[in-house]
């Protein structure tokens, strides 16, 4: 029976080189079992926010935390000139180390897309922190800022400005800098545009969507070949017998996925069978977890009991 979701907006304490990261806790599922259940951590991609696991976490066994990446959701995008993989993967650790305080407290990660790449590269740089990980719908291809079909941004001064005093204007502001029309709308029906939450008692709308965020990761983390490190690193861990967590790949069907088939067993070949599970949709779009939801829950789920 499932429990009444409760949504914290809370804000991790941050180091003095870090930011703060706007956070969204649920309680899940009850635990059918003395077992504890260890927390599991939700990381969206471009374009995004922890929104998107809205209706997810209410599914899933024990405690769950999403968290808005620096410069997405309701979380401050920093300075732009600090900005890289490391940086991203230092936000998460603050998020884990507040929800997994403890040395022997491990954490279930799940990464969506662009998510994927950071939750690799925090496995790899913190795997004892692992009980397992979960990559959706991404691969370890260099990818430039082209491969994107959908959204190619146009020049704009400065960073963009995510609050604007009314939804005309954000709606004209994200179009401005390249947006496609069908996009912006359905960013308006799922919330990824909104009135201001921070800000109530005020009429201005927020996005969630941030360009500055797309152009960064592309530049910083897509673009590049720490992809394959990671997946390298992790080899040779487990080779060592150091660590011992199951990875799984989640691919949707060959209609939605962002996924390259030369790069999935790329990183099958690096990792191993042993350690690495692909599971495959063959009817979701890319967000496996909102277009197959209920074969999602069911997946994570298994995951999470096995830890």
């Amino acid at each position: 029976m499932l429990r009444l979701l409760f949504f914290i907006i809370s804000l991790v304490t941050p180091s003095l080189s870090m930011i703060s990261l706007n956070t969204i806790k649920g309680t899940g599922k009850s635990e059918s079992s003395s077992k504890k259940t260890p927390v599991t951590i939700l990381v969206h991609g471009l374009d995004s926010s922890s929104k998107t696991w809205e209706k997810t976490m209410p599914h899933l066994d024990g405690p769950s935390v999403a968290v808005d990446q620096r410069g997405s959701g309701y979380s401050p995008l920093g300075n732009p000139d600090n900005f890289s993989q490391s940086v991203l993967v230092e936000d998460l650790h603050q998020v884990i180390t507040a929800n997994a305080p403890n040395d022997d407290e491990k954490v279930v990660l799940i990464g969506h897309s662009l998510g994927g790449r950071v939750v690799l590269g925090y496995a790899a740089t913190y795997p004892d922190k692992i009980a397992a990980l979960v990559i959706e719908d991404m691969d370890i291809e260099e990818r430039s800022p082209t491969s994107n079909g959908l959204v190619q941004l146009k020049p704009y001064d400065g960073v963009f400005d995510r609050q604007r005093n009314s939804k005309e204007s954000l709606v004209q502001a994200l179009k401005e800098v390249g947006y496609p029309d069908s996009f912006v709308e359905r960013a308006l029906g799922n919330g990824r545009l909104e009135p201001n939450a921070k800000a109530p008692q005020s009429s201005t709308w927020w996005s969630h969507i941030s360009p500055d965020f797309r152009k960064l990761c592309y530049e910083h983390v897509l673009s590049t070949s720490q992809g394959k490190a990671d997946c390298r690193t992790l080899a040779s861990l487990f080779k060592e017998k150091k660590i011992d967590f199951s990875i799984h790949v989640l691919v949707a069907g060959k209609d939605g996925t962002v996924c390259i088939e030369e790069s999935i067993q790329e990183m099958n070949e690096i990792l191993g069978d042993e350690q690495l599970t692909i599971h495959r949709y063959p009817n979701a779009g890319h967000s496996i977890h909102s277009t197959e939801a209920l074969k999602y829950q069911e997946t994570i789920n298994d995951i999470i009991s096995k830890c």
